[in-house]
C-alpha cells in the first residue's frame, strides 16, 4: 500500500511532529507499506533521517503531480489547529483520504492558510457551511481574536464530510462530533507515546525554569503562565521556556511587556541550539512543564512525553483527562476524589487564574514536590508505554479498511474549497478547442473529490 502523509516534521513548528513521525516509523516497517511524507514550506528536509528506511520526505508541492504519475492509495492528514499544519487545507477536502484530527477546532490554522487571512467571501461561505443558520452578518464577529468566539465556529465540516473516515483519540470529543455531524465515519484510535530517548536526566540547578508546551503557545494559554509567572517572581527566582512554534512573536513580545516579565526571564526554544531536535531534547533544560488547553481537542502527546521524562506537569482539567490522577492547587488533595497521588497537577477551567499560580508558585519553590511529581509521572508513563505498539495496531486496521473501501461521494463544501488549482489551465485550453485535460496538469474536480488517483 502506498501513502501520502500530510504532517510537519519539526518539533520546532508542531508539538504533533515527534508523534507522527513515530508512527510513520513504526509503519514503514511493513514491507506492504510505502510512504512519502509531504511537508510545508520550512520543515528541514534532514529531518527525514529520523523516519527509517521505507520513507521518503518531499515537499507539499510536489503532490499533485506525483500522485497523478504514480497514484496514491491513500492520503493521510494529521490537522492541528496551528500555522505549521495549514498547507494541508489545500488538499485535504479536494483529496480525501484519513483525516487524524489532534484538535476539534481548526479555525486558526483556516487563517493560517496559504499566509494570509482568507478573503471576506470565502470565510463566511465556511462560516456559513459550518452554522448554515448564521446569518451573513455574523462573518464579521468571527474575526474577533476571541477564543470561546474562535471555538464556535470549528470549521471541520468540509474535512468531516469529504474524509474517507476520520479518527483521533479521544473516545469523548469522537461521540461529541458524531452528534455535531450525523453521518461523518469517525473513528478512535487507542493512545501511546514512544520513550524519551534520554531526556529523563535530573532537573537542572538554578533558578526554576517553567516550559510551555504544545497547544498551551496559542490564543491566550501563554498571556495567562505570564501573568501567573509574574506573581511567582515576586517571591522567587523563576523563568519560562516556550517550546514549539509562535505564530506571531511580536505578539508574544507584547505580551511579556503587558505582563510585567522581564524580557530575559522569558526564551524561545526554537531560537536556541538543538530547536529543531527532538521534542526530548527541548525539555533538557526544563524543571516543569505547562500543557494548559485553550479548547476541546485531542492532543495528548507533547504532555505524555513530559510525562515519560519525569517532568512535573500542570494541564487543564478537562473531561479526557478523567481518568488520570490530578492533584487540585487549591487544596493540592486529589480532584477526582482518590488517593492523594496524582501524576500531575490539575487546572480547572472555571478557576484557572487562581489555579495556574498557586500551581506555578508550589512547584517553583518545593524540590520534593517537583521530584515526587516527576516520578509520579514517570512511573504512570512506564505502566502505559505499551499503548504504543496498540496505538500502530489500531493505525494499520483503519489504513487497511479505508484502503479497500471505495471511496464515498463526498459532502458538498463551498465552491472554492472544491477547485483543484487547474481552472485557468482548462479554460485556457477550452479557448483553444482542446476538450479535457490534454496537458495533464491535473485532475477534474469530480475525480478529485471521490480520491482517485
Amino acid at each position: 500500500m502506498r501513502l501520502a502523509w500530510f504532517a510537519p516534521l519539526s518539533p520546532r513548528l508542531s508539538g504533533v511532529a515527534a508523534y507522527s513521525a513515530g508512527i510513520v516509523s513504526a509503519l514503514a516497517r511493513d514491507s506492504d507499506l510505502e510512504v512519502d511524507v509531504y511537508v510545508g514550506d520550512g520543515d528541514p528536509a534532514p529531518l527525514r533521517s529520523r523516519l527509517g528506511s521505507g520513507v521518503e520526505v518531499r515537499a507539499a508541492h510536489d503532490f499533485v503531480w506525483r500522485r497523478q504519475r504514480r497514484p496514491y492509495d491513500l492520503a493521510v492528514y494529521q490537522l492541528a489547529n496551528a500555522a505549521s499544519h495549514a498547507y494541508m487545507l489545500g488538499y485535504v477536502v479536494r483529496y480525501p483520504g484519513l483525516a487524524v484530527l489532534h484538535d476539534a477546532v481548526l479555525h486558526h490554522a483556516r487563517r493560517g492558510h496559504g499566509g494570509e487571512e482568507p478573503s471576506p467571501g470565502e470565510y463566511r461561505a465556511e462560516l456559513r457551511h459550518e452554522r448554515p443558520e448564521l446569518h451573513d452578518g455574523v462573518g464579521g464577529i468571527a474575526g474577533l481574536p476571541v477564543p470561546h468566539l474562535l471555538a464556535a465556529w470549528p470549521l471541520l465540516r468540509p474535512i468531516l464530510e469529504t474524509a474517507r473516515r476520520t479518527a483521533l483519540h479521544d473516545g469523548g470529543v469522537a461521540d461529541e462530533l458524531r452528534r455535531r455531524y450525523p453521518g461523518c465515519r469517525i473513528d478512535v484510535l487507542r493512545y501511546g507515546v514512544a520513550g524519551p530517548d534520554g531526556d529523563d536526566r535530573p532537573e537542572a540547578p538554578g533558578p526554576v525554569v517553567f516550559a510551555a508546551v504544545a497547544h498551551t503557545t496559542r490564543v491566550g494559554g501563554i498571556e495567562r503562565i505570564l501573568r501567573a509567572l509574574r506573581r511567582v517572581r515576586r517571591e522567587t527566582p523563576a523563568a519560562l521556556r516556550i517550546l514549539g512554534a509562535i505564530e506571531d512573536s511580536a505578539h508574544l513580545a507584547a505580551g511579556v511587556r503587558t505582563a510585567g516579565v522581564d524580557a530575559g526571564a522569558v526564551t524561545l526554544a526554537s531560537a536556541s541550539p538543538g530547536g529543531d531536535g527532538p521534542t526530548s531534547d527541548s525539555l533538557s533544560g526544563s524543571h516543569v512543564c505547562v500543557a494548559l488547553q485553550d479548547g476541546p481537542g485531542a492532543v495528548t502527546d507533547s504532555w505524555m512525553r513530559c510525562l515519560a521524562a519525569g517532568r512535573p506537569t500542570v494541564v487543564s482539567a478537562r473531561a479526557r483527562l478523567a481518568d488520570v490522577p490530578l492533584l487540585d492547587p487549591r487544596s493540592w488533595h486529589e480532584l477526582h476524589g482518590g488517593p492523594d497521588d496524582g501524576v500531575a497537577v490539575g487546572i480547572d477551567p472555571r478557576h484557572e487564574e487562581e489555579a495556574l499560580w498557586l500551581a506555578m508558585r508550589r512547584l517553583a519553590v518545593d524540590g520534593d514536590l517537583r521530584r515526587t511529581l516527576g516520578r509520579r509521572a514517570r512511573s504512570w508513563w512506564e505502566a502505559r508505554r505499551g499503548r504504543q505498539a496498540r496505538m500502530v495496531d489500531d493505525y494499520r486496521r483503519v489504513l487497511h479498511d479505508v484502503a479497500r473501501e471505495r471511496p464515498a461521494e463526498g459532502g458538498s463544501p463551498p465552491a472554492h474549497m472544491r477547485t483543484d488549482g487547474m481552472e485557468l489551465a482548462r479554460r485556457i485550453a477550452d479557448e483553444c478547442g482542446l476538450a479535457g485535460d490534454p496537458v495533464g496538469l491535473g485532475v477534474t474536480s469530480a475525480r478529485a473529490a471521490r480520491g482517485l488517483g
